[in-house]
């Protein structure tokens, strides 16, 4: 060949190898893995085509052109099953199971060629060269293998071409319509010159099956919708990973962290020593570390804190049998956050922000446990269904709200809990009270509430229990 033919296989060749590599990292999805021994395939062609003009050895330049036609044949086979993935369409199990047999049998008729010589009509001698092979009669298998190999090209490309057609309103489908249909006429075009205008001394069915596998490259892999949402995804959760890191070696001295944790947390990662210098500084930064969200649950929510869940793991290296720590560190501040706001809702009244029922009930095994004696006051407004019924509820609404303001005013700094255990009764529960206290905050309550004439109306009625050390709070 001459020097340009070298420099326009070489190029072709080095062209394959791009895609050989860049699918690697996707070659678990079928369509690409198929796609994959596509470029593999057309590559181990040009190699071929390589070491045919390279070997002088008979025997080396005899395989290096008759393997050439078994390759071919898994070309053909590689298209037409990319070809029908990239369509989502499924292949018969039988046909994939044919295509399998009828590429071993080309194998083995191309290894046994010299025998039967029904590949090609040529001896295996010692000074056989390439251009005996070119000058060589096809045998019987060469167009049976021709005529599968061309039967499987056209079905491929005749179903490719009807999907693009059908998506051609699809702007990015009309391109790939266009650069497929382009691959194909070109194919055509120099096949056509080298039979009947001039033998080209490179294989233009080479040239031919290598466009379309950059073609099918470029349709399937650079400008696939689902893998570019992949890449994506895959590039941004690198770039966005919400876990920082803290690795620690078997001593337990810091080995590497995440930078992230200097940018976010405002922590040097210099000063990180060992865990517990890291917990100690956290501690300082105002970050609280847990371990579960069930540890946050009997504590006071901080809205001014950061709330980081730790988890720490071991992390084995087994082939120097060593052992160290994995830190993992989820910023769970805001899930925290909105968990709290979802629980004072679940257990306050909307209205008046004092406890419900619920929380109430839920608070009786806890009260129950704990012996200290209570004191106990129910409230129950009167006349207050009349004021809904004449004045409206909203006026109702009003009366209960200043009745509330009430008994807080009444109660403040005596750390008693107020709660509402229906629409108009209300629930005041102080540890240690006395009778005498508890009726002093009935009679301020009193004064608070007759301040407003409507509340003067409803007034309101009462009973006081005493809960002695060790009695049962129900």
């Amino acid at each position: 060949m001459t020097g340009i033919l070298w420099v326009v296989l070489l190029t072709i060749v080095w062209m394959i190898h791009i895609p050989i590599v860049r699918l690697s990292e996707v070659k678990n999805i079928a369509k690409y893995r198929m796609l994959r021994y596509l470029a593999m395939g057309t590559f181990s062609w040009g190699v071929l085509i390589i070491l045919q003009n390279v070997f002088t050895a008979g025997f080396d330049v005899y395989y290096a052109s008759i393997l050439i036609y078994p390759t071919v044949f898994f070309l053909s086979v590689m298209i037409f099953q990319v070809v029908f993935l990239f369509s989502s369409r499924a292949i018969p199990t039988f046909i994939i199971r044919l295509s399998v047999m009828f590429i071993l049998i080309n194998i083995v008729m191309a290894l046994t060629n010299p025998i039967h010589m029904q590949y090609m009509q040529i001896p295996l001698v010692e000074n056989v060269a390439l251009m005996d092979f070119k000058a060589a009669q096809p045998g019987v298998f060469f167009y049976m293998h021709t005529a599968l190999a061309y039967t499987y090209l056209l079905v491929a490309f005749g179903h490719l071409i009807g999907h693009l057609y059908l998506k051609r309103h699809a702007s990015r489908y009309r391109l790939f319509f266009t650069v497929f249909m382009a691959s194909i006429v070109f194919g055509l075009t120099i096949n056509i010159i080298h039979v009947f205008v001039y033998t080209m001394r490179l294989d233009p069915t080479f040239l031919f099956i290598a466009l379309v596998t950059l073609a099918l490259y470029f349709i399937m892999y650079k400008n696939d919708s689902d893998l570019a949402l992949l890449e994506s995804s895959h590039r941004y959760m690198l770039s966005h990973m919400r876990e920082m890191t803290l690795l620690f070696n078997e001593r337990g001295e810091r080995v590497d962290a995440s930078q992230s944790i200097e940018s976010d947390l405002n922590i040097k990662i210099a000063l990180i020593d060992d865990l517990r210098t890291f917990e100690t500084l956290a501690s300082k930064q105002g970050i609280v570390l847990f371990e579960s969200f069930d540890a946050l649950q009997n504590e006071t929510i901080d809205p001014s804190k950061r709330y980081i869940n730790q988890k720490i793991q071991a992390f084995p290296v087994e082939r120097l049998g060593i052992e160290g720590t994995l830190v993992l560190l989820y910023d769970e501040t805001e899930t925290v956050k909105l968990m709290h706001e979802i629980d004072i809702a679940r257990r306050t009244d909307t209205m008046t922000g004092t406890y419900n029922r619920n929380h109430f009930e839920q608070s009786l095994e806890a009260l129950n446990r704990d012996n200290n004696a209570n004191g106990v006051i129910m409230f129950d407004l009167n006349y207050l269904k009349r004021i809904n019924d004449a004045l409206g509820h909203h006026k109702g609404d009003a009366v209960i709200k200043r009745f509330v303001r009430a008994i807080k005013h009444a109660t403040k700094d005596r750390g008693g809990e107020i709660y509402r255990m229906g629409g108009d009764e209300f629930l005041y529960v102080e540890k240690d009270a006395t009778k005498e206290a508890l009726e002093g905050i009935v009679k301020a309550i009193n004064v608070k509430n007759n301040a407003h004439p409507l509340n003067a109306l409803t007034n309101f009625a009462y009973g006081i229990a005493l809960r002695k050390k060790g009695e049962n709070f129900e």
